[in-house]
């Protein structure tokens, strides 16, 4: 049997896995500790290099999908759009400069993860394999309230300082794109817990 051109289910699975990297590897190739990710610009280098080139991976592969409806295909539309914004606004790295456009598409951005969380919970409840599908509902369902939940304290971190001289906006935004890297993992049916045989993704 032909496969088609583009794969969707991979896509999911890039997305994901860059997810799941791009706090990690950041902070990896980082010559001091990270307040945020986007800090990497300040920074510099390979850090730097590293955070917009993943930025730009997802900004490209979440434009080029269309979902499974009109809505997630907008929606993939407005996270690409974000994403490239994060990569081409940087936070403000001295007094004088503003983070304000960078901070507005990274909260579109965050906003658009936790809703394909909810579209992708919708959408377990018509499924056929009801166990798999249960499955993948608790972890969208978890990984959603998750992400709103990372920007809550993230805005309250800012507006309040509850946190102040530490790393916290980091790791609450490292938990954020964890989640939603584990949201597409799931999505991209690739893991066999999560999948009926006759609907798991198979590479190759």
């Amino acid at each position: 049997m032909n496969k088609p051109e583009i794969d969707y289910r991979t896509m999911k699975l890039i997305v994901a896995l860059i997810a799941l990297c791009l706090s990690g590897v950041t902070a990896l190739f980082s010559k001091e500790p990270l307040p945020s990710i986007s800090y990497a610009y300040c920074i510099g280098e390979t850090a730097r290099d590293i955070f917009v080139g993943f930025l730009f991976a997802i900004a490209a592969i979440m434009t080029a999908h269309n979902g499974a409806n009109k809505r997630e295909k907008y929606a993939s539309k407005v996270a690409g759009v974000s994403a490239t914004g994060i990569a081409l606004l940087p936070t403000a790295c001295s007094a004088g400069q503003s983070s304000l456009w960078h901070y507005a598409f990274a909260a579109v951005m965050f906003l658009t993860l936790a809703w394909f969380c909810w579209s992708f919970f919708q959408r377990t409840k018509i499924k056929a394999h009801q166990t798999q599908a249960a499955r993948r509902r608790i972890i969208y369902g978890i990984c959603g309230i998750g992400i709103v939940a990372t920007m809550f304290f993230m805005a309250a971190n800012a507006i309040f300082d509850l946190w102040p001289n530490t790393t916290a906006t980091f790791l609450l935004e490292a938990i954020g794109l964890a989640l939603f890297g584990v949201s597409w993992l799931v999505a991209s049916h690739f893991l066999p817990f999560f999948e009926h045989p006759s609907e798991r993704m198979k590479l190759g």
